[in-house]
């Protein structure tokens, strides 16, 4: 049978030696990031025979209707190998212990790797709702992989020709790339966070508080796996990709770009360099993030899907989400905001239009 109990230090928190493709929302660093936000965050082990066979990483979420607390595990608990029924049973105890601790109304959580289901088919968990995978609290249910396997030649060959050729059409603009890194990383951070906030204005995607952003860069000056890409023409930034080395993946979890730089091609170029470096430093897939459903509903995603997609490469589909319930009450109205926030976005950047 497996014990859990809660992790003292990152000494002893490994999810990428579970499984080699874990994914950086699991990482500790990532937590502490969660932490900036004044987020509670809790770490476990799975432990069986003596060995550590799972890890989950914890994080606590305010909601604000209902109000209360909600725990999401996202992209984990990370296991080394299945879960019987009886041990499931053992973990959902265990969690439901935790969520009675941090005065939570639900857990939330999605297995990795996909191959260990959590057998929500013996109603131990609850499989979620489908329509909670767009909920912008949790991580997405599909993202695009692009290997780095071969030479840079091959992976130049593996993009669809307009990718590639605008590619090397940023590199005939004069666009030159440098690798940030280390103390460096914070004289840049006002910079990252102007192209940002462009970008997310330009596509119409919402922002942490600059805060968020400011802690990210002041944990990334001591961890090497961090890195900034900055793509300038004449000494003029057009460009910032924030990436993140961890095991045998690079994860591209921000950047952003001017509005009047898009015809160089600066984030082509960009992406390219970062693929290049991650894999001298021994990955081998480079996350570009989320991507739409296959065959799924046309979102506003789409056009960024499709740019994703024109790498080269193949969407990772992740596990069906499930639920442990605490107060059904509590969870019926969680679910009914989840089935409305669509709209409710669509009825917000409608009045900011009738505003502007």
């Amino acid at each position: 049978m497996i014990t859990v109990r809660e992790a003292t230090s990152s000494a002893e928190y490994h999810p990428n030696e579970l499984s080699v493709l874990s994914h950086f929302t699991q990482e500790w660093m990532y937590g502490d990031w969660q932490q900036s936000q004044g987020r509670h965050v809790r770490r476990f082990l799975i432990e069986k025979n003596g060995k550590v066979t799972g890890t989950f990483q914890m994080i606590r979420f305010n909601s604000s209707w209902p109000e209360g607390q909600y725990l999401y595990i996202p992209h984990g608990p990370v296991l080394h190998e299945e879960l019987s029924p009886e041990e499931s049973l053992t973990l959902k105890k265990y969690l439901e212990k935790i969520a009675d601790e941090e005065n939570a109304f639900l857990v939330h959580f999605d297995i990795f790797p996909q191959k260990f289901p959590l057998r929500p088919e013996t109603e131990i968990f609850t499989p979620a709702p489908k329509y909670t995978e767009s909920n912008t609290a949790f991580q997405p249910k599909y993202e695009w992989l692009v290997p780095l396997s071969g030479t840079e030649e091959d992976i130049l060959k593996a993009m669809h020709p307009k990718t590639r050729y605008s590619v090397n059409l940023a590199l005939r603009k004069g666009v030159t790339v440098r690798k940030i890194y280390g103390a460096e990383l914070l004289s840049y951070f006002n910079t990252f966070y102007e192209l940002l906030s462009e970008t997310s204005a330009r596509n119409h995607f919402g922002l942490h508080e600059k805060k968020y952003y400011e802690e990210i860069f002041k944990t990334a000056v001591t961890d090497p796996r961090c890195m900034l890409f900055v793509g300038s023409i004449d000494e003029s930034v057009i460009a910032m990709h924030f990436v993140v080395c961890y095991g045998k993946i690079a994860f591209y979890p921000y950047g952003g770009s001017r509005n009047d730089g898009r015809n160089s091609m600066t984030t082509y170029a960009l992406h390219f360099a970062a693929m290049r470096e991650a894999k001298m430093l021994g990955c081998e897939f480079y996350n570009f993030g989320a991507v739409n459903a296959p065959g799924g509903e046309k979102t506003s995603w789409e056009k960024i899907s499709e740019y994703k997609r024109r790498w080269g490469g193949e969407m990772i589909t992740y596990a069906d989400a499930c639920d442990i319930i605490i107060d059904q009450k509590k969870y019926r109205q969680f679910l009914m905001f989840q089935k409305l926030s669509p709209l409710l976005r669509i009825l917000s950047k409608l009045r900011k239009k009738l505003v502007h």
